[in-house]
Formats: structure tokens, sequence, C-alpha cells
């Protein structure tokens, strides 16, 4: 944010800085651009300085005095007398800073002194703001914040300024008149070392009440003050219980670096009680070093860096010595905290070795690596033994001392992991240690850059292996400089076949600057045998730059090898030194002849070596002439400038009439209100507080100009009533956009002042003759005054944009071109920067307004002219701009070629793409045939290249679409037998490997509509190739298919190609899924969930056969990327009976393989169909069932794939669907039991399975007449009771299964016809079940029976055979007015329901759901405990998902439904439990928001059911657990009323809102999202923290609804508003 600088302060300062030493100018000068300086410059600046003064003020005090004098010679004796304050008192504060500081003190001076240059800079910058401490407290620099504001306010406290100790006093005890309550000022309270402020700090906590903003900035920054302050408010915090807020208790982990459980109060009062006891009493410190209790250990040693962190060091060693290995961890945790780089070395270094992987850990995490390798590299490599600027640990100069470190970290570098592992602290909850080799391997190469030892190195480097990719790239770049020594050598040049390819160029940066030898060189030509097109590229490289003799021998035996790959290497080489290098040709131009017997690739190759290609073609394709100088519009006519002098003749009067106008209008419409649909909820503002306009670009009849404004005729009126000319209209809007070029030009004034240079001082006179400077001054002066300024921008806007943009084409034209012209063509490279502001808004007009040929043609030429001055880099033509000037003859086709070719036409994707992607091609019609030119060249440029990329690899794969069987063929030539390049090509890497690319243009060549199989067949008579490669063409590119089936004549091909593609669980795209809905009913969806199309599968093995079923079936990996072809596989293995079942079944049970557990489901079915299907339903449920051992998320994974499996075991018994064979199996099961109902006689006893009338079954055992209620020991060991216990326990959760299942179909509302019924009704374990629920068939209503269905007024109703019937939910039991009928029946019945259908809790919308219309918010505000309500959401089919929270998929419906808790980060709501905020709706497939009221009402009912059982469940102990069904009526009611009761008079209601007329300003509270909005400012951000374990507001008269108690507090503190004292709040009041 730039800051506002007075300009005759800036003109003396320069003055002061001329006049200083002239050893000192330079310094000088960096402190006086402080004034001007961008905060986001900051740091850059400090390094400068830090540099500048390193030169004249090489030691720390040096430094100081150097700082004190120029501050004393630059500001005023005041702004001196501040700095050596700072100085003085730069101990008394930790030295950290930012939200991960810890407040450790040091008595080193040298740890502050960034701090204090920092300090040094904002104390020049507030110099020249012309502000002093009370402005400070009146909150004058919102605007432009200044950090060193606290540093003067403790200052002032400290030498007793009775104004701003005063004014302090104000703002805490005050009405906000005076001062306000800020966070500077807080700080600046605790910097002091005044005790008064202390005490005025700890008033002002114990007041805070219900505003824990303030609370939050007072705790979590009295550790940035004096320790006397921090141990004071802990006092005021421990006396007054204030632990029981969230804010205290997420403060504490803030200073302590430890995660507090903000629930556990009884452990958050003892550590602060320790904390409080720790820092006021040393014994206590001393003491507690040997505690057994961690965190008394952890508090002592933390409370001595507090004191003064020298002293870290001893008391973490002694915990190190003597400690278990718990306490071990909570030192070095501590110590992890700490930025003490030489303590954390020490207590490191003392303690390497193998030890618990936690604490080597910890360790290795506290070992320093933070050398600037680069720097010392270069040091050694420049002889020097150390550097200035490198700062080394002195005991570290031993070398000895290295060594035995070295040897320890080698022996932690073998026993740590390989792969990074994470270590969960076994002492504090959530914190977390990384651990692995190359994390010790970092620390090594810190012991290593000392002196560069080989040695160490070269140990290092014999587990190479165990190194992680960016440390080699380390070493290869930052140690490696004795190229001969073999272990050395041997890195590098292994490093050529490096994983990444930054490793692979730094290998060849190496091998550049080593001698090769023969033997390195051929040992280089190995690795020409690799396929790897990366690795390829490296070594071909690194042999074109080896001196003639090597590489002439090099090529001999290349391409005298027998390995084709390595003699494609050669050929390579040679084109490369052909066609770039002609002159080192001529020495190796007959090698190639020595192949005599070329395959297919080397042909191609040979073929470009013995063709004489012109370098003009090679430079231009043969399509264009790149060093051709284009001129534009030579024979256009000139376009007359108008200076904007000219141009803007408003008058301020008028301006200001109009402005102040349309300003008291808005204010006479700020209470009312608009909504507006944003991303699926809809949002109601205040007029007052933003205008936000209708813009749905999605919309069919979207809204345009003044359309899109709420009130839109109220401001017509307006305009009308002004007689706002469109002239007038055009200049105001100029005037509205031209703040961004003023702003630069005080920016220019700015940097005048301070320091002036020739091309500064010719801007901002060029600016002078360029814009009315001061009538723009004076306009924005009205405009500042101005009450609602981004309504007035938003208004004007609207109304711009219905301009005539005919009208004003030609002013616009001649505008930009007198700024376009202004430059001078000799300054338009030195100052093509300026056209940033020169063309805005101007060309963006143009753009706009260029309709016809004439205008657009005008438009292009200026638009070219910046795009000339800007380099081709800036301003680039959209490839529709490019055709249609091509079509007008403003471009030639020489002109267009390098468009084309040679820039990216500044759009997301490049020219190229867009003129060959299906759906864009045909806009442009006169660039197609140089498309098809360009294609057809690159195309034959790309198919002859090699392993190494050509110029134009990079525009190749730009190519999107592209038709041609000869390229087909030619695409097949070129790979030859390599194989197809799997998974996504990304085409902004910077390697273009061949196959790579190859194969991306196989996927993108298309047939063309002439192509036909004879065609093919010629083509392939130059370049034989074998059948299966047609078919891993087909495959890999499926668009081919017609054409290679019919030259195969294989019939079926391309149904068998595309169930391959459909079953490969990988996403499809549009075109791929259009297909696959022309074979198969199956969604997409399904097929990625694993279901199976077992028609379309024995259809295309019938037709194709079984040989060539198994020839396709091994080329299907190349239709997806990884291993997801397997599973298309696997399935049709399955469906082919080729897989045991046994294994399966095997597979299944021990490694629970989901894949398998599909297949099995997909195995034929033979002998007794019906008896296998059994037996597999049973084992599909009984790993469900099973599933129940595991946790909540391979619980959701495993049911949702047993469902697919069913569904496909359905499919394969010819049942239709689940829900069918389900019951038709439960039937079947329950007569399978039907013999061990009846008494048998066993060794004296009589044992059966009995099921009562609830359906629930059990063994009984009889003697005679006596029932046993256990099984007795004899029996124990008989196999049938065995046999009746097996079947007991299986028919126990066959129960629990089907009262699942029911439920499922009444949410479902599954169909059952009567022959179903009738299944149910004579199935024992069903029966008791389905006869007590109530069944609908459209209007008709009753429980099931044999003779029909029975109403509840005992009328029986029959069902016939076309009947479908379903069991009722409450929500039509509702709706036809029998539900309280049915609910009487059951009481006087004493019936029992399976699950609750009749007494279901129904969830209808509300009022405010429907006028909201996409979101529910009545569970907004209700805190759960996660663990809890995930378990509970899990349980009901909800899963967790990163971004949108929870959702649970309705696929029958398609839709998915969202559950959103708050954002409250930074808050001290953070560490709370979540608390919930919407339930939304969206469309499965589109992901489009769906409206509430198009939701059908069972779907919604649920939903909410779930919500609600979560809430009432997994609440935070406090809240009313049911949720408010308050509208905003009924919360109106209780808001005036609570208004009544508390003598509040200042609020009104309109609408939906609250209206508050404040003393800061006058605030909207929307009554349904609890919203606020500010008048003139637009929305402010209140976060509610809605733990329930603090003082509740009381709420007469209504439920405590958390939403409800959040609107009301809202209400109340902004009805008061002077009484406000949180920070954040007020900042946001001042804002405008």
């Amino acid at each position: 944010m730039s800051r506002k600088v007075d300009h005759q302060y800036l003109e003396e300062l320069t003055k002061k800085v001329d006049g200083l030493p002239e050893v000192d100018k330079a310094l000088g000068k960096k402190l006086a651009r402080a004034a001007v300086l961008e905060d986001y410059h900051y740091n850059l600046h400090i390094r400068r300085l830090k540099r500048e003064l390193e030169q004249h003020a090489p030691n720390f005090e040096e430094k100081l005095a150097k700082l004190k004098f120029l501050t004393k010679q630059l500001l005023p004796s005041y702004y001196s007398d501040v700095f050596a304050y700072i100085i003085q008192h730069a101990t008394d504060y930790a030295y950290t800073s930012g939200y991960y500081r810890r407040p450790f003190r040091t008595v080193v001076k040298t740890a502050y002194v960034d701090t204090i240059l920092f300090k040094c800079l904002e104390l020049h910058a507030f110099a020249s703001s012309g502000l002093n401490a009370s402005d400070l407290l009146a909150g004058k620099m919102v605007q432009t914040e200044y950090s060193i504001a606290s540093d003067i306010i403790a200052y002032e406290i400290d030498r007793g300024n009775e104004e701003v100790l005063g004014n302090i006093q104000q703002a805490v005890f005050g009405d906000n008149n005076i001062a306000l309550v800020s966070r500077e000022m807080i700080k600046g309270m605790v910097m002091s070392h005044n005790n008064e402020m202390y005490a005025m700090l700890g008033q002002l906590l114990v007041a805070a009440k219900l505003q824990e903003g303030l609370r939050q900035s007072i705790v979590e920054t009295m550790d940035e003050g004096c320790l006397d302050a921090t141990i004071h408010l802990m006092q005021v915090i421990i006396e007054n219980d204030l632990i029981r807020y969230s804010s205290v208790a997420r403060a504490m982990s803030v200073w302590t670096g430890i995660e507090l459980d903000v629930e556990n109060k009884r452990v958050l009062k003892q550590i602060i009680r320790y904390m409080h006891d720790a820092l006021t009493d040393s014994s206590c410190r001393t003491e507690w070093l040997t505690s057994e209790n961690a965190d008394k250990l952890y508090i002592s040693i933390w409370a001595t860096a507090v004191h003064n962190e020298q002293h870290l060091k001893n008391a973490v060693e002694k915990a190190m010595r003597s400690g278990a290995a718990y306490q071990k961890v909570a030192a070095l945790h501590l110590l992890i905290e700490s930025e003490n780089l030489s303590v954390k070395y020490a207590v490191a270094a003392a303690n390497l070795g193998i030890s618990t992987p936690e604490i080597e850990a910890m360790i290795i995490a506290n070992y320093p690596d933070t050398f600037d390798y680069e720097a010392i590299y270069k040091a050694h490599v420049n002889g020097k033994k150390s550097r200035d600027d490198v700062e080394y640990i002195p005991e570290l100069r031993d070398d000895a001392e290295r060594t035995r470190q070295f040897a320890l970290l080698m022996e932690m570098f073998q026993a740590a992991p390989h792969k990074e592992r994470v270590i969960a602290s076994t002492l504090f909850n959530g914190a977390e240690i990384h651990h692995s080799s190359d994390l010790v391997a970092q620390k090594m190469l810190y012991l290593i850059s000392y002196d560069h030892d080989p040695q160490k190195l070269k140990a290092l480097l014999e587990h190479r292996t165990l190194l992680g990719t960016d440390t080699k790239g380390n070493i290869l770049e930052n140690f490696i400089r004795n190229f001969e020594d073999p272990v050395l050598k041997d890195f590098i040049l292994s490093s050529l076949s490096d994983r990444s390819s930054h490793n692979r160029e730094l290998a060849l940066k190496k091998i550049d600057q080593m001698t090769l030898d023969a033997g390195d060189v051929i040992r280089v030509e190995t690795l020409l045998k690799l396929k790897t097109g990366t690795v390829r590229q490296a070594v071909i490289k690194l042999l074109l730059n080896l001196d003639e003799p090597l590489l002439k021998g090099s090529l001999n035996r290349l391409v005298s090898c027998k390995n084709e790959l390595q003699r494609l290497g050669a050929l390579e080489i040679l084109t490369v030194l052909k066609n770039k290098k002609p002159e080192r040709y001529s020495f190796f131009q007959e090698m190639h002849l020595s192949i005599d017997q070329p395959t297919a690739k080397e042909q191609i190759l040979l073929d470009k070596l013995n063709i004489q290609e012109k370098a003009a073609v090679q430079a231009g394709l043969g399509l264009y002439d790149p060093n051709r100088k284009f001129q534009l519009f030579r024979e256009q006519q000139e376009i007359e400038p108008l200076l904007l002098h000219s141009f803007i003749t408003i008058q301020q009067s008028r301006f200001k009439e109009i402005l102040s106008g349309l300003d008291q209008l808005i204010h006479e419409h700020r209470n009312e209100s608009y909504e507006l649909e944003w991303y699926g909820s809809t949002e109601v503002y205040l007029i007052g507080a933003e205008i936000n306009r209708d813009t749905q670009y999605e919309e069919e009849n979207q809204k345009k100009g003044i359309y899109t404004l709420p009130l839109t005729q109220v401001w017509i009126n307006f305009f009308e009533e002004m007689k706002v000319t469109p002239l007038e209209l055009f200049q105001m809007q100029t005037i509205f956009l031209l703040r961004k070029s003023y702003g630069y030009y005080l920016k220019l004034l700015q940097i005048e002042a301070t320091s002036s240079t020739p091309s500064s001082k010719w801007r901002k006179e060029l600016f002078e003759s360029l814009y009315p400077l001061s009538a723009l001054a004076d306009c924005y002066a009205v405009l500042e005054k101005m009450r609602y300024k981004p309504q007035l921008a938003e208004i004007f806007t609207a109304f711009f944009e219905d301009r005539d943009k005919q009208a004003f084409f030609d002013v616009t034209s001649r505008i930009l071109n007198s700024f376009v012209t202004a430059i001078p063509e000799e300054l338009r490279k030195e100052q093509r920067g300026l056209y940033e502001y020169l063309a805005h808004p101007w060309l963006e007009w143009l753009s706009e307004e260029a309709m016809d040929d004439e205008r657009f043609s005008r438009y292009f030429m200026l638009k070219y002219q910046l795009y000339t001055a800007k380099n081709f880099r800036k301003y680039q033509f959209g490839t529709e701009e490019i055709d249609r000037a091509y079509s007008l003859e403003l471009l030639d086709k020489n002109e267009c070629f390098k468009e084309l070719v040679e820039r990216n036409g500044g759009e997301f994707r490049h020219h190229l793409y867009n003129l060959t992607h299906p759906s864009t091609a045909a806009n442009f019609r006169a660039l197609a045939p140089l498309k098809e030119e360009l294609v057809a060249r690159l195309l034959e440029i790309e198919l002859k290249r090699g392993d190494l990329q050509t110029a134009y690899s990079k525009l190749v794969v730009e190519i999107d679409y592209f038709e041609g069987v000869k390229y087909f063929v030619s695409i097949l030539k070129a790979l030859d037998g390599e194989t197809f390049a799997r998974g996504y090509f990304y085409s902004f890497f910077s390697e273009y490997a061949k196959k790579d690319v190859l194969s991306h243009l196989l996927r993108n060549c298309h047939p063309h509509k002439d192509d036909t199989a004879e065609r093919l067949v010629l083509l392939f008579k130059e370049f034989p190739v074998t059948d299966t490669r047609l078919l891993e063409a087909a495959m890999y590119a499926p668009q081919w298919t017609d054409l290679i089936s019919e030259l195969l004549g294989w019939e079926g091909l391309k149904k068998a190609i595309w169930y391959f593609h459909a079953h490969t669980g990988e996403s499809l795209s549009a075109e791929k899924e259009t297909v696959i809905a022309h074979y198969s009913k199956l969604s997409p969806e399904q097929f990625n969930d694993g279901a199976f199309d077992i028609g379309w599968f024995k259809e295309a093995y019938e037709e194709l056969g079984r040989e060539r079923f198994h020839q396709l079936y091994d080329c299907a990996k190349y239709i997806s990327t990884g291993a997801f072809h397997r599973r298309a596989q696997l399935f049709a293995d399955a469906a082919m009976g080729n897989l045991d079942s046994e294994e399966l079944k095997e597979s299944i049970r021990t490694k629970r393989n989901k894949e398998h557990l599909l297949s099995f489901s997909l195995m034929p079915v033979t002998g007794n169909s019906e008896e296998i299907i059994l037996e597999r339903y049973g084992f599909i449920q009984q790993f469900l069932t099973e599933s129940k051992s595991f946790g909540a998320q391979r619980r959701t994974s495993e049911a949702k794939v047993v469902g697919i499996a069913l569904m496909n075991l359905a499919e394969a018994g010819g049942y239709g669907d689940v829900t069918r064979m389900r019951w038709s199996l439960e039937a079947r099961k329950a007569d399978a039991i039907q013999l061990y109902t009846i008494p048998a006689e066993v060794e004296g006893y009589r044992v059966h399975i009995a099921i009562d009338e609830n359906g629930k079954s059990r063994l009984r055992i009889f003697k005679k007449e006596k029932e046993f209620v256990s099984l007795p020991a004899k029996l124990k060991k008989n196999d049938y009771v065995k046999k009746l216990k097996e079947i007991s326990s299986e028919l126990k959760e066959q129960f629990i299964r089907n009262c699942t299942e029911l439920e499922k179909s009444m949410i479902s509302q599954s169909p059952f016809r009567l022959n179903e019924l009738r299944q149910m009704l004579q199935n024992p374990t069903v029966a008791p079940l389905v006869k007590k629920l109530v069944f609908q068939i459209e209007d008709r209503f009753g429980f099931l029976t044999e003779t029909g269905l029975i109403q509840h007024d005992g009328n029986a109703s029959i069902i016939h055979e076309a009947d479908e019937a379903t069991i009722a939910h409450c929500v039509n039991l509702q709706k036809y007015g029998v539900w309280g009928a049915y609910q009487r029946n059951l009481y006087d019945k004493k019936i029992v329901q399976p699950f609750k259908q009749v007494f279901r809790e129904l969830y209808l919308l509300n009022e405010d759901e429907k006028q909201d219309g996409y979101r529910s918010l009545r569970y907004a505000g209700h805190q759960l405990q996660p663990a809890k309500a995930l378990a509970l959401f899990r349980g009901r089919s909800w899963t967790v998902h990163y971004e949108t929270g929870l959702q649970k998929v309705y696929h029958q419906d398609n839709i998915i439904a969202t559950v959103d808790a708050m954002a409250d980060w930074f808050s001290p709501a953070d560490i709370e439990s979540p608390a919930l905020e919407q339930v939304t709706f969206f469309h499965r497939r589109t992901h489009k928001p769906l409206k509430l009221t198009s939701i059908p009402p069972i779907l919604f009912s649920e939903t909410m059911r779930d919500v609600d059982l979560a809430v009432s469940i997994a609440h935070v102990g406090g809240v009313d657990p049911e949720a408010s069904l308050t509208t905003i009526d009924m919360r109106k009611a209780i808001i005036r009323e609570s208004l009544r009761l508390t003598q509040t008079d200042n609020v009104t209601f309109e609408k939906n809102f609250a209206n508050i007329e404040g003393a800061l300003g006058e605030y909207g509270v929307h009554l349904g999202s609890g919203s606020v909005q500010k008048m003139a400012t637009g929305s402010i951000y209140i976060i509610p923290v809605h733990s329930q374990h603090r003082g509740r507001l009381f709420l007469p008269f209504l439920d405590e609804d958390p939403k409800m108690a959040e609107i009301l507090a809202k209400i109340l503190l902004l009805a008061n508003d002077k009484t406000i004292k949180d920070p954040h709040i007020l900042k946001q009041l001042q804002l405008k």
C-alpha cells in the first residue's frame, strides 16, 4: 500500500541526505527511501540496507552507532530519542515475531539486529507521515499501518506523556470519542514499563465479556511486551478463571508451542498455573527440570527460555543426560520451538546417535543446516577458506569434531527409514515430526560444506540410493569440484539417468567441465540402450559436445552396434550436426553409410541425412520468412490525436452536483434490501452497504448494463431528472478509471522528491502533458467526500456499459492514439512499462466498441502498436482477432504464420490449439488454409525426428485434432515397435520425448471422411504392421476402430474395444461416455464404481470368438493409466470362468481385495444356479458383516463395493435388480432352515430354532418339559447342535439385515410386486417384519396381509397383479392425511415396528428455507464433537470430502447433499469443536446447486434427519440439541422484546434486516444468516464463537438456538458500538 507523504517533507529530507558526509550518502538515501516504500518491498529493502551497512559498520555496535547518527541527522530529534529507546529496551522483548513466535528472550543483542533495522526503517517512514502518538491512538493510520506505532506508544507511556496516558485511559474506559482500542495500543501498553498500564489492561481483559475478539487481542499480544506485563496478565487470567474462554486457551498454545485440549479445563488451569509459577519462581524452574511430570518439565524449560534463552542449553542438556525417553521428547520439542541456532546445535551435536525413532527425528530437526551452499561452493571454487557472509559454527572448525559427528550421523542415516515417515508425538497432542534418511543426509552435507571433504562426500555417496532427488541435485550443484575422482565421476555419470530432469541437466553441466576419456564415453554410450526419451536426450547432448576424435570414435562404435537404439542415437547425432553444426559435420558425413540394412526408424533418419534443405526453409518451416519486418497500415489514414485536456470538459460543480445527488439518493435507499444468487445460495444485501450486480453468466437471458443493478428504475429516474448527457457519463467514468494513472503520477512526485532520475523526471513531465492533473485532483477531492464511493462506481459502470459504443469509438481511438504516440520511437523500449497506465482504460473500451470492419481495423492498428512496443509479450491478440485481421487483409500471410508459430496468443492455450480443437476450429475460417499448411509441415518435421526434440515439438503438442489415414500410418511407422505412452501428456514440460509426442499425436489423429480401409491397406503395403499392433492402436485411439475392424475383418471388434474402455474404472471423457451409452444402460459412475454389463461382454465375446478376444485382451494396457486396465481384464477373466473361485474367496477373506469381490460376483453360474447364487450372496453378505470391525472410512468403501457386487450378481442371475434378488434369496434361505425349526431329539434333549412373532430367532433346548437357558455341556460338541448354533447366528444377522434393507426400501421407495410380497409373507423371518409396516399403493395405505392391505379403519384393499407397493414414508402419510390415524392405530394395537416408520421424524421446508432457495440454516451454529459426529454421519452413508466437507450421494436421484462447517481460522473459534453452517444440495453430475424446493421431500427429510441425529447425539455440552424452527418473524418478535428489556432504542426492522443507528455508523444485521453490513462500507466480519463454556447471553422466551443468540449478540453489540473494544471490529468500522 502506498504511503501518503508530505512532499515538502520529502524535499527537506532530500536536502539533508545531500548534506551528509559522502561516505554516508548511500546509506542515508536508503533510509530516506523508506518514506515512499511500498509495504511489499520492505524485506528486499532491509536486505539491501543490511549489505550497505555491513560495508561501513562491520560489527554490531558500529551498526547501531551508524543508524543512530543517520537518524539524528535526517529526522527531528524526537525520532532519534525514540530510536535510542528502541535500542535500549530491545532485549526486554522476545526476539521472534509472527504467528509461530515464542516469547523467548536473550541478552545477546545481535539476535535483535534485524528487528532494530526494521524498526529504524519504519521510524523513518512514520516520520514522513506527519502523525504523532495521539493520532495513532485516535485510529488515524487505518489506511497505512505502521508497526513502529507500538514502540512510539510505549515510549510516550514511559516518558509520562499526560496526553497519551489520558487518551489510553479514555480508549479503555471511555465511549470511543477520542481514542480507540487497537492492537498497536495494546502492544504499546505491554511493551511499556508502566505497571498502571498492565493493571488497566487486566481490567479491560476482565470486562471484555462477550467481546471475544478483544480478549483474543490482549492475550495473544501480552507475550510480545515486557515479562512483567505477561506475568501480571497471567495472574489476572488465573484469578478470574478466564481460562474458560477459547481465546485464552488458544493463546496458551501460541505461547508454549503445544496444542492444548480446549475442552479439558482442568489441564488448562493446571498448565497456566505451572507457567505463572515457573516464570515467577526460579526454584520451581530448577526443581521441575527433573520432574517426572512432563508438563512441569516442559514448562520449566519454556520459562527458562522466556527469561533468557542462553540458559536453555543447560536446561535441555540436563533432561537429555538423565531423563527418561518421554522427558527427552519434552525437552527436544521445546528446543524445536526455539530459533536460537547455536543452542539447538549444541544440544543436537551432543546427542547424535541411535535412539528411538522419535528422538532421532527430533535431534535431526534441531541440528542446523542453514548454510547458503551456493555461496560456500563459490568460496571454495575461488580458493577461499571462508566468506564474511557465511556464518560458521566455531566448534565445527575442528575437523576431528566434524569427523565424530559425521560418523554418528552416518549411523543414523543408515538406520533411518528410506521413505519419509511422519511420527506422531508420544507426548503432545497433534504434534508430529518427519523422519527419513534423506533428512539426515542434509545434515551430513552441512558438515561436508565446511571444507568440502571429499572422503566424507564419497562415504555419503556410497549410499546414494537413500538420497532424495533434491539432495542429489544439491550435491551435483554445490559439492562436486574434483571431476577426476572416480567415485564423484561415477556419481555424475550415473546422474544422467536420474529420474529428475533438473538433476540430469546439472550432470550435463558438470560433464561439460570434465575431461572425458574413451572409457567414460563408452559408459555414456551404453545409456543409449535405454528407451527413456529424456535420458537419451541428455546423452546425445553430451556426446555432441565431445571433441572430434572422441566423437568420431563414439560414432564409429555406435553405428556398428548390434543394438538398434544405439545406432539410432548415432544417426540422431549426425542429423543434429548436419542441420545445426555443418562445419563439424564434414568430419563425419560418410559414417551413416555403414548401416547397410536400416530398420524403419533408421531409414527415417537416413532420409533426413540424405536430403539437402536450405537454411531459410529450416528457419521458417518453408512457410514464411521469420526475418521479414512487417509494416502495418502503410496506406491507412492517420488518426487525429485527442488530448484529455480537450476531452474532459465537465465542470467541477456539475461533477459534484451529479455525484452528491446520487450519493444522497443511495443514502435515502440505504436500508432497502435486495437478493442475489451467488454460487447456489441467495444472499441478501443492503443498498447502503454494498451494491452487487446480477451478472449470472450461465443464464441464457443474462442481464446487462443498468439492468444488473438492484432498484434499476430508481437510478434511471435519477439520471433522467439530472439530465446526465452521454458525454458527461463518458467523462465521469473516465475520471473514475484514471485513478490508477493519477496514483502513479503521485508516486512519481515522491520519487522525484527523494531520488530523482532522468527517467522519473521525464515520466513526470510526460504525465503532466497528457493528463489534466489539476482537474482530476479537484474531482477526486469531491469524490473523496462522498459516503458511498463503491456504490457510485458500480452505478456509473453499469450505465456506462449501456453507452452507444459506436458513437464514442472515434473519441476513444483518438485519445488512445495520442497516448500511444506520446512516447517517441527511440524511447519506447526503455519506457514501455508506461503503457500499462497509458492504455488503460482506452484499449479495453475500444475492444468493446470495435464492431464493424472499419472500427475493428482502427482498433487493431492501435493495439498492434502497443503489441510491438511491448515486444510481442503483452497485448497479445486472441485467435479470433488474428483471424478477422487476416480476413480484412490487415495482416499478411507471413505475419500470420509468425503469430501462429512464434507467439503464444496470450491465452490459456496456443493459437494452434484453438485452430485445431473441434469445438473452436470452425470459428476461424480465414486462418483455416494456413492451419492446414502449418499442421502438415509440423507433422512432416516431427514424424522424422529422432530422440532430440525439434525446434517445433512444443508447438506440435498443441495440435488437438487433425485428420488423415496417411498421418496415422506415418505415426505408427515413426514409433515402429515402440510402446505407446500411457497416461496424460503434460505438454508444458520442457522435455518432449519422442514417444510422448508421437503418442499424443496418435491420440489426436482422426480418420478423414474419405478415408477407407482400402487406402489403409495400400499404405500398409509400404510399411507392414502386425494385427497386434493394429489392435493396440485401436485400443489407444479408438476413433480408428471402424477402419481397423474393416481391414482385419473382425466382426464385433468395436463393441469389444469399447467394453474394455468402459470397465477400466477410470473417469471417462464426454465423447467416450456418448459412445458407451450406445452399448450399455449402466451410467459412467456405475462403471467407475465397478459395475459390469454382462450382456455387453457376452455379445462382444461371442462375436469375436475366444482367440480374437484373448488377442485383444492383451492390448488392453493401452486404454488407461497405471494398472486401471487390469480391472477390465480381471472382469473379463471372471466372466469367462478363467479365475478360481476358491482362490478369489481366499484373497477376499485375507486381503479384503475389493476387485476380487467384484470379480467373484461375475463368475459363470453352472449346475444348480440358485444354490450357487445363494452361496455367493451369503459370502458377499458375510464380507459386509466382517467390515464392521474396521474404521468408518473403510466400512463406507467396502459397503459401496458390496452394493456393486450384489448388482453384478443380480445381473448374472437374471433377477433384474438387487432388491428382487435379495428378497428372493432371503426366501430361499428361509426355506432351507424350515427343517431346523422342527424339534429334534439329540442325546436326550429336544432342540430346534424358534422364530417369534417379531421375526427374531433363538435356539431352544428342552429336556422333558424343562427349558434350558444355556447350552448344556453335553451338547456343545454335537455336530447337529453346532449346525443349529450356526444357523441361529446367521438368522440374527439376517434379522438385522432385513430391518436395514426394509428401511432402505422405504427411503428409496423401491416398488414390490404381488409375487414378491407373497414371498415376504411366506418367509418366517421377514413376514413378522413386513406385517408391522404400512404399505402404500398409489393413494391406498394399509398393513400387509395374505388377503391384501388392511387399512387403519379395518377395511381391506385387494392387491392386484399390476400393482406396485412401496413401504409408506411419513412424508406420504402426512401428504394424504392418514399419518395421525396410523399413529393411533399403532398405539392402540401396541405394535412395535422393526424401525421408525409411522413415528419417524418428519422434516419439511420452512418458510425461511423456501425464501433462501438454496440452503438450510436451521442447524447453523450448533457445535459437534468431531469424532462422534463423523461416526454418526458415516454410519448413515455420509462421507468426508476435503473441500466440500460432509456429503451424501443419492445415486437414484442424482443428488449430493452436503453439510458445511463455519470457516473460523485464526479466531478463538478455530480451536473449538466445529460449528455447523448450512445444508446444501447439488446435482450429482453437473455439480450445480439445487433449490431446496426441487429436492424430493423424502430425500430432504431423510437428510435433515441425519443432521438432526448428529446434532442431538454429538453436540458439545450445554446446547439444546433440537434444531430451532424459529422463523425470521419469530426472531423479530424475540429481538424486539429483548431490546425492550435492555432499553435499546436505536434498532428498527425492515424486511429481513435489523437496522441499527450506532455512534460509529449505521448497520444492518440479517435475521436469517446473521451477516452484518455497514453503510458505505460493506460486509463486516464478526466471527461468532459458539462454544458453550462461557457466560451466555440470556434469551427470554425461546429455545437456546445458537444462531438466534449470535444474531441478538451482534445487534446488541452494534447498537452500543461506542463501547466496542474489540480491535478487529473497530478496525473494520473505521475503514471507510
